[in-house]
């Protein structure tokens, strides 16, 4: 098992990893369109180009079959900075 420190919602025990993956995808589907709007009016013109410049990077490697997993986080990091909101940024890191 996984020490709870290293899963703390526990979800290392579920054992259908799709469902589990589904529904992560839909809880980002209600949350991000808010967040993004959030974030969006605290956004400087060099966060913004900050944006372009990883999602072009996450476009490339997705095309030539890279992980991009890095520039995603960077990405969803960046963006939840901007919002200025302590408990997002705490709970980004468990997603």
């Amino acid at each position: 098992t996984t020490p709870m420190g290293l899963d703390p919602l526990g979800l290392g025990a579920v054992e259908d990893k799709m469902a589990l993956a589904m529904d992560l995808v839909n809880v980002r589907m209600i949350l991000e369109p808010g967040i993004a709007e959030m974030a969006a009016m605290n956004a400087t013109a060099r966060d913004v180009e900050r944006l372009r410049e990883l999602c072009a990077v996450i476009e490339q490697k997705i095309e030539t079959g890279e992980n991009y997993i890095e520039e995603d986080i960077a990405f969803h990091t960046a963006v939840a900075k901007w919002w200025w909101n302590s408990w997002y940024l705490s709970l980004i890191r468990l997603l």
